[in-house]
């Protein structure tokens, strides 16, 4: 498909060829916005004034009142939206009077809005006086019947001339707006890459800014620890310190795992794997043992298999998965004994459907909406980068899925996936 440049030369070049016919097109204020040569050179032989793109045609009028009114009447019913085809004549400036055939239309961009209007005239002097000649004529061939076949030859002639015009006019119309179609159609692809592409850099210019704070925290920490350190002579403080300083590179870690993860998640392409939620869900578990709260939640599983084979990519619903209960074993809730997650599974031939429910510290309501947002931390108890749940979502997306959070502060929380087999796609 050719671009949007290259599109408008067509159109241009297009236009400035129709030399039969005078194409102009005004926007909502009288501005011109096209004018092939033919119409220029008309406009200049009947007003006497230049066209100039981009310049209101009623102020190019106003010292001719006439003309003035005569033209802003007409513009008028096409700038509302009418269709319509009139007759005009005019004085040139040579006191030369021509007569034009003028088929008005609006301008209306892809959505319906209405941009202006255009007009294509066409000078049918020739026509009217060829008209006025068969009058003329008519009553010349009560006496001379003799010439009537001469005569009813020439006209056919010349409708014949008329109908080629007008197929060409069609034709021109028709290519017209095909070239129209396609600016339009070439201007939302270009409105959407520029959007998609503001999204992304107010992203990276997020994830810089975070990067740098969340890396250099908790070194400028550990560096002030490392001077008190060499300067503290008493062993019991020394290990406090040491501890503190073993902490604060467990969150370099956290952080720098999740900014890992991340940017895998982004940059490889979806594989597809015939998923088995058992085994990825008892991976996860391996992996988040060494938490210190891990042993004190009580983990149920089930899976209902309305469908054997379901498909997907497993390297990414690991990534949701852990990032799901990495929470629920972070964010149990201290005041209860029995803390628990239970995850159900519905594996069905089109979907697979997974809830995962926990009875932890739960969100407030003000926070719901927030969830998915990059760096967002729901609670002050929060220790990881914030990115956790933004990956979860941006990974269900990418499976083409979605998902629901619904959260009561104090009682747990609940969050349903839906991810599509893509076996069936």
């Amino acid at each position: 498909m050719p671009n949007t440049n290259s599109i408008y030369r067509i159109f241009q070049n297009l236009i400035n060829h129709t030399s039969h016919s005078f194409i102009v097109a005004l926007d909502t204020e009288y501005r011109f916005l096209v004018s092939n040569e033919a119409h220029r050179k008309m406009f200049l032989q009947l007003f006497g004034r230049e066209v100039v793109v981009g310049k209101s045609m009623l102020d190019m009028l106003e010292a001719q009142p006439e003309a003035y009114q005569k033209q802003k009447a007409t513009w008028q019913r096409a700038l509302k939206g009418e269709e319509f085809i009139t007759l005009e004549n005019h004085t040139a400036q040579d006191n030369e009077t021509r007569y034009y055939e003028v088929s008005y239309s609006p301008l209306l961009d892809g959505a319906g809005k209405l941009l202006g209007a255009t007009a294509i005239t066409r000078d049918v002097t020739e026509k009217i006086e060829y008209q006025q000649e068969i009058i003329y004529q008519n009553h010349i061939l009560a006496e001379q019947d003799a010439q009537k076949t001469i005569l009813l030859q020439d006209l056919e002639r010349q409708h014949e001339e008329l109908a080629t015009q007008e197929e060409e006019i069609r034709q021109n119309n028709e290519q017209l707006s095909t070239i129209n179609n396609q600016l339009i159609t070439e201007r939302e692809k270009l409105l959407a890459a520029t959007q998609e592409l503001e999204d992304r850099n107010f992203e990276l210019d997020q994830i810089l800014y975070r990067t740098s704070h969340d890396i250099r925290s908790p070194i400028a920490s550990v560096l002030g620890l490392i001077n008190i350190i060499k300067e503290e002579d008493d062993m019991r403080k020394v290990r406090e310190y040491v501890a503190f300083v073993e902490k604060r590179m467990k969150d370099l870690d956290r952080f720098t795992s999740s900014m890992l993860a991340y940017g895998k998640e982004q940059r490889s392409e979806v594989r597809l794997d015939m998923i088995d939620f058992e085994e990825i869900i008892e991976h996860c578990w391996t992996d988040l043992q060494y938490l210190p709260t891990f042993s004190r939640l009580r983990k149920t599983l089930h899976i209902d298999k309305k469908c054997l084979a379901f498909y997907s990519d497993a390297f990414r619903i690991s990534i949701i998965l852990s990032n799901i209960l990495s929470n629920a074993v972070k964010y149990q809730n201290p005041h209860i004994d029995d803390n628990f997650v239970a995850i159900q599974i519905l594996q069905e031939d089109e979907y697979a459907t997974i809830t995962i429910q926990d009875n932890g510290i739960g969100v407030e309501q003000t926070y719901i909406d927030k969830i998915f947002d990059m760096f967002f931390r729901a609670t002050e108890k929060s220790e990881g980068s914030g990115l956790g749940m933004y990956i979860v979502q941006q990974t269900v997306e990418r499976l083409d899925g979605n998902i629901k959070f619904q959260s009561v502060l104090g009682e747990g929380t609940t969050i349903t996936i839906q991810i599509p087999n893509a076996q069936l796609s």
